[in-house]
């Protein structure tokens, strides 16, 4: 009994000799209840962590993780363009309208007209009916072409034959022998140039309006045509011809000049 009582006291024994030499290298603080404190926390931390190994071993651990599917978004919804009804017209259809053109205006400007006496006998004496035509390119055959006549009555202003611009201008000019001395039957209704040919259309009107007068005379009629229309240095053929009324058809009167600019 005396050797149990030595082992066990030496086993009671080294207990405190431990922690007082562990004690010791810290310091000499007191720190067993610490110690055995601590001792405790890192056996409970590694029964943990054993217990949770065992858990992950038994729910297969070694699993590869499957991922989530993931959500496919829904498109988003397409808005509906909005149609507009067709709007019908009511009222009556739109008729085109047919285009209007100016009408052109004549390559002749009125200068003169009126009653004239030439100066001479004419074929036929009292009872001739005779168209005649002139083409006057000058200021002197504008003189001698008054000159020619004993009598002149012109209706209107006479200072128009003193306006005449000779260079840029020829005057043509015609009378109709006999007819009573009544209103302004004579006028130049047309003129054309084709070529080296001009023709010169004349209306003598058998009813003009006015007072008769007893005197046989010679109804005038004279317009300006600008120079540039014919060709230059070139013998050119007027043709003065009478249409409507009782003349129409009559014989033609010409007369050839050269146009010089």
């Amino acid at each position: 009994m005396g050797d149990l009582e030595r082992v066990v006291d030496e086993g009671m024994s080294r207990p405190s000799i431990n922690r007082d030499r562990h004690c010791r290298s810290a310091g000499g603080l007191l720190c067993s209840r610490e110690a055995v404190s601590r001792l405790a926390g890192r056996r409970a931390r590694l029964l943990v962590a054993s217990l949770a190994a065992l858990l992950l071993a038994a729910c297969g651990g070694g699993a590869t993780a499957t991922a989530l599917p993931t959500p496919t978004p829904s498109p988003a919804p397409t808005a509906t363009p909005r149609m507009t009804p067709a709007i019908t017209p009511t009222g009556p259809p739109v008729t085109a309208v047919p285009e209007t053109r100016a009408p052109a205006l004549p390559a002749w400007r009125y200068v003169n007209s009126g009653w004239g006496l030439p100066s001479g006998d004419a074929p036929g004496g009292v009872f001739a009916e005779q168209l005649r035509g002139f083409v006057i390119t000058s200021q002197e055959a504008l003189d001698a072409f008054q000159l020619a006549f004993l009598l002149r009555r012109s209706l209107g202003s006479a200072t128009s034959l003193g306006r005449v611009d000779f260079p840029n201008s020829i005057l043509l000019a015609a009378y109709y022998l006999w007819r009573p001395l009544r209103g302004d039957p004579l006028s130049v209704v047309g003129f054309s140039l084709d070529g080296r040919r001009a023709e010169v259309l004349l209306e003598l009107d058998d009813s003009a309006q006015g007072k008769e007068y007893p005197l046989l005379l010679a109804p005038m009629a004279m317009v300006a045509l600008d120079r540039s229309l014919f060709p230059q240095g070139e013998r050119i053929e007027f043709v003065f011809r009478l249409t409507g009324g009782s003349q129409d058809g009559e014989p033609p009167v010409t007369v050839s000049t050269i146009v010089i600019r």
